[in-house]
């Protein structure tokens, strides 16, 4: 599972970033990128093989050179909350 729901941030992730010009046009043309300084996860609830999850995304704080974001995986068939992620 842990595989599967850090493959889901990880593309949580890439939107968001793409969302604010972070796409792959931008890190192909500059010498920038970005990089995970530190993750905090927590699993509240299993998913089960089969079930739907959504993942939303917030972010908490943002400075030049700073993105702190959440990332949360809610399982759209128990309407309940299953992980969170910090970046």
């Amino acid at each position: 599972n842990v595989r599967y729901y850090m493959a889901l941030f990880d593309r949580a992730t890439w939107r968001m970033l793409a969302d604010y010009g972070l796409d792959e046009v931008y890190f192909s043309t500059t010498e920038n990128g970005v990089f995970m300084l530190k993750q905090f996860i927590q699993y509240l609830a299993e998913v089960r093989s089969g079930e739907d999850v959504a993942i939303y995304t917030r972010i908490i704080g943002l400075t030049d050179k700073r993105i702190h974001l959440m990332h949360f995986m809610a399982n759209q068939d128990t309407n309940g909350l299953a992980v969170f992620l910090i970046h």
